[in-house]
């Protein structure tokens, strides 16, 4: 398939996603029941178009150790967006999640902030408000969106 970039490598938005946990991840077993599993997002994220163009990232960064993912190019768009994903260990139920947590998305953000365009903090639902609200304080006047998100 050919991209509208012509095989020249785009402007890109780097962007960082931090997977804490939650429904967005989790597997369905045998059961039926849904159960967080470690490492299961990254490499189905890796295998959906929509959210990854595998020729993209296969061209400009084949040599690197850690593969980011690309999503698809947009039409009319003179930019595409790159995203680095990091899971958390261990994957947190958002039910669970304390200070610390939101005190450790923090310091991941302010520790990338340099190298990227925008964050994403992907999580359970059950307390995303909570996180919301957190990191809004403890981020303000931060320069860079910062999107919190998750699925049901």
């Amino acid at each position: 398939r050919r991209h509208e970039y012509d095989g020249k490598q785009l402007p890109e938005a780097r962007v960082l996603v931090l997977y804490t946990g939650g429904t967005v991840g989790m597997r369905c077993k045998e059961s039926g029941v849904y159960e967080p599993e470690p490492h299961y997002l990254p490499l189905a994220i890796r295998e959906i178009p929509p959210l990854n163009d595998k020729e993209y990232v296969d061209e400009f960064y084949g040599h690197v150790k850690v593969q980011p993912y690309c999503l698809p190019p947009v039409r009319n768009t003179k930019k595409r967006v790159v995203y680095w994903l990091v899971e958390y260990e261990p994957l947190l139920d958002s039910s669970d999640m304390t200070f610390d947590d939101w005190i450790r998305i923090a310091r991941d953000i302010q520790k990338s902030y340099h190298d990227y365009d925008g964050f994403v903090v992907l999580q359970g639902t059950d307390t995303l408000a909570y996180t919301a609200a957190a990191l809004s304080f403890m981020m303000e006047d931060l320069g860079k969106p910062v999107v919190i998100t998750g699925a049901q």
